[in-house]
C-alpha cells in the first residue's frame, strides 16, 4: 500500500543539482506546494503516476529552465499562477481533463513549446496564462465543448499559423470567440479507427493524429488515410495515448 504525499511550499526550491523527480506508483500525490521546485535550474523531468485532486500551486516549477518532460496524472485539478513560467525547454503541455483552472502566467515564456492539449473541463485561463511566446508552437489540441472567456493576453504571442483543433461541429463558435480566433481553426473529423476513437487532420504541412488506443494496420500505402498528402507532410503530431 502506498503513501499519501504532499510536497510542501519551497520544499526543493533552488536545488540546482536536482535533475529528475519521480514517485512510487503506489504513492498518491495530493499537493505540489507553492515554489516547491522553483529555480531548480537542472531539473529535466517530473512524473506523477497517481494523484488525488492534485493542485499544482503558484510558481511550483517557475524558472526550471531545463525542464523538458512533465507527466501528470489525470486527477490534477488546478495549475496555479506562474506554475511553469519560464520553463524554456518545455515542449509539450498536456493538461488533463480534470483541470478547471490555469492560473495567470502559468505557461508564460515556455519558448520551446511545440504543442498544447487543453482538457475538457477548463473554466478559467488567467491573464497571460498561455502566453508561451514560442515560435515553435504548431498545435493547440482543444477538447473544450465551447469557447470560454480568457484573461488579458492569455493567448498572446501565438502565431496565426498555429492550429487550434476543436471538436466536430464547433469551429464557427471558435472563429467568433475573442482571443481564440487569431489561430487557424480546424475540426478533428477524419475517422481512422473502427471504433471512431482515432481521428486525424492535415494543415500547413502538419499531420495531427488524435485519440486513444491502437491504430489499425493499413496493409498497403494506398490505404493510408493521409496518403494523398504524403509528399506535403513535414511534421507529425501524435497525441499521447495512441
Amino acid at each position: 500500500m502506498g503513501n499519501s504525499l504532499a510536497i510542501e511550499e519551497s520544499a526543493f526550491e533552488g536545488c540546482t543539482s536536482l535533475k529528475s523527480v519521480s514517485f512510487d506508483e503506489r504513492d498518491t500525490i495530493t499537493q505540489i506546494g507553492k515554489s516547491a521546485f522553483k529555480n531548480c535550474s537542472e531539473l529535466q523531468s517530473f512524473s506523477v503516476p497517481r494523484a488525488s485532486e492534485l493542485t499544482i500551486e503558484d510558481s511550483a516549477f517557475e524558472n526550471c529552465s531545463l525542464l523538458q518532460s512533465v507527466i501528470l496524472s489525470g486527477n490534477v485539478t488546478t495549475i496555479g499562477d506562474y506554475a511553469f513560467s519560464g520553463c524554456r525547454a518545455l515542449k509539450i503541455a498536456n493538461i488533463p481533463d480534470q483541470v478547471t483552472r490555469i492560473g495567470e502566467w502559468a505557461y508564460a515564456n515556455c519558448m520551446q513549446m511545440d504543442s498544447v492539449r487543453l482538457g475538457s473541463s477548463i473554466q478559467t485561463i488567467g491573464d497571460c496564462g498561455l502566453m508561451i511566446n514560442s515560435e515553435n508552437i504548431r498545435i493547440i489540441d482543444c477538447y473544450l465543448p465551447k469557447p470560454i472567456t480568457i484573461g488579458l493576453q492569455a493567448l498572446d504571442y501565438i502565431p496565426s499559423s498555429c492550429l487550434l483543433v476543436v471538436n466536430p461541429g464547433t469551429a464557427e463558435l471558435w472563429r467568433n470567440a475573442d482571443g481564440w480566433n487569431t489561430m487557424t481553426i480546424i475540426e478533428r473529423n477524419n475517422v481512422i479507427s473502427p471504433d471512431e476513437e482515432i481521428t486525424w487532420t492535415f494543415k500547413n504541412g502538419l499531420l495531427s493524429i488524435f485519440g486513444s488506443g491502437p491504430m489499425e494496420e493499413f496493409g498497403a500505402s494506398n490505404l493510408i488515410p493521409w496518403g494523398a498528402y504524403s509528399k506535403q507532410i513535414d511534421s507529425v503530431y501524435i497525441q499521447d495515448g495512441i
